[in-house]
């Protein structure tokens, strides 16, 4: 919800703005809980039943999909190769007959679409268990991650797009580690894992910094088509909404998720005795990319942060990952031993309490520009 404050300007209704106006005395204390339900930032009582019946619905789902697993996992040597067969295959159906039926327009429709997606994997591991065609390895993970891509584009629910993408990093590390051999398998895991969650971080911040920039009416056919296929927000998310209606969550974990693997991959080779081991074609391959894909999603997230999101938890981990490095680079440089290990506590608490500094004043600074 927006507000019109006197100068005419419209700002977004947040607990520190409404505060400051309680302590401007623009509106009195009384008012304040009766504006916070106005607002939306308190839940009502509808609101609190929707929450209930959604959180029990999918409940039930997550449990009448882990039953249909184990049902099979228990009775898997009793029953036979077409019962199994038939039995996951009509659940299958099914389950593509509900998801046209509601159409995915309610959450029923996006469970429904939620456990066709599930059963599809279900289908392959019992498909190939039974002629054993390899469902055991990453062919089942790939072939899983883009049966269901579709799906998961035209359906948008949040839940089920960090389920896709938890399969697409999986069936990503089962191909890198099975496939690919020679040495250097950190580096191609680490590369190809952060390119993938990091371009997917990517998309998300373009879409934040779009709804930050454009005017409330205005937009653009290959925006709407880029973000309907790779955004799962509702319809009704428009450019002013606040962080939290952006689904705020979903974009920290995605940051989250590449940040971490290129922070381990980069740790791994700080840690090597030698960079001479590696030779030039790795250097430009491996290494450099890995360098560069680092210092580009940490200073991209670092400037939504700053500038549009004014958020602390990706101030706080790109702090937490840079220090991490800087430590493991210090240890290596000093070569670190029973002796000087002291060395590198103090360091970590001189990073420790530089970093808690900086932290401090980013979010004064915050407060003052609110």
């Amino acid at each position: 919800m927006e507000l019109e404050l006197a100068d005419n300007e419209s700002r977004i209704a947040t607990d520190e703005l409404l505060t400051g106006l309680v302590r401007a005395k623009v509106f009195n204390s009384k008012d304040y809980k009766q504006i916070l339900k106005l607002t939306g930032m308190v839940p009502d009582k509808l609101q609190w039943l929707r929450f209930l019946y959604g959180f029990v619905f999918t409940l039930g789902t997550v449990f009448l999909l882990l039953g249909i697993i184990l049902f099979f996992a228990w009775n898997w040597s009793d029953l036979g190769a077409y019962q199994k067969l038939i039995l996951v295959e009509g659940i299958l159906i099914f389950s593509v007959i509900c998801s046209f039926i509601t159409r995915g327009e309610k959450l029923t429709g996006q469970l429904s679409v939620t456990i066709m997606c599930v059963m599809t994997g279900v289908v392959l591991a019992v498909y190939g268990q039974i002629y054993q065609t390899g469902a055991d390895n990453y062919r089942l993970f790939t072939s899983w991650t883009l049966l269901i891509l579709v799906p998961v584009m035209m359906i948008r629910f949040a839940p089920l797009w960090l389920f896709w993408v938890a399969l697409m990093n999986l069936g990503l590390v089962l191909w890198t580690t099975q496939t690919w051999f020679g040495g250097n398998e950190f580096l191609r895991l680490g590369l190809i894992l952060g390119s993938a969650n990091i371009t997917l971080f990517l998309i998300w911040s373009l879409y934040i910094y779009g709804c930050y920039q454009q005017s409330p009416g205005e937009s653009s056919r290959w925006k709407t088509l880029l973000f309907r296929l790779f955004i799962p927000v509702n319809s009704q998310h428009t450019a002013h909404n606040s962080a939290s209606e952006m689904q705020l969550w979903m974009f920290r974990i995605l940051y989250s998720v590449g940040l971490t693997w290129l922070t381990i991959t980069l740790f791994q080779l700080l840690a090597q005795s030698s960079f001479s081991a590696y030779n030039t074609i790795t250097w430009i391959l491996f290494i450099i990319p890995v360098i560069l894909l680092y210092i580009i999603s940490v200073s991209l997230a670092q400037f939504i942060a700053q500038r549009i999101l004014k958020d602390m938890f990706i101030y706080t981990l790109s702090m937490f990952s840079a220090c991490s490095l800087i430590c493991i680079f210090f240890a290596r440089e000093i070569k670190i031993d029973q002796h000087n290990v002291w060395l590198l506590a103090l360091f970590v608490i001189f990073l420790a309490a530089a970093s808690a500094h900086w932290l401090r004043k980013v979010q004064i600074n915050w407060k003052i520009d609110s």
